[in-house]
């Protein structure tokens, strides 16, 4: 089982239309799509506050880039992770 330790800036967590959650947007290698968990931290030091199964991760389209846009880093690439939360397991997973 692979986790994917994310640490949330912002307010980026949304519910999908299907109901489930996506946190965007990040840089992410192979390695990490890949993952079958996601982590979510408000700081590296801190329990995750939020996570779940990943379903699936995509590229975000240039819709999402755009409303996300602030000019300060290139944005193309970044991936949404789509996730089914599971409360239980994550408040005991920490940051390695």
């Amino acid at each position: 089982m692979k986790i994917l330790h994310l640490i949330e800036k912002g307010n980026s967590l949304r519910q999908s239309h299907d109901g489930h959650l996506e946190s965007c947007m990040w840089p992410l290698d192979g390695d990490e799509q890949s993952a079958d968990y996601v982590a979510l931290h408000k700081q590296k030091s801190q329990r995750s506050w939020k996570g779940g199964r990943i379903l699936r991760v995509r590229e975000a389209t240039e819709d999402e880039l755009s409303a996300q846009a602030d000019g300060t880093a290139p944005r193309k690439g970044r991936m949404i992770v789509q996730f089914e939360p599971i409360r239980e397991y994550l408040s005991l997973i920490h940051i390695s």
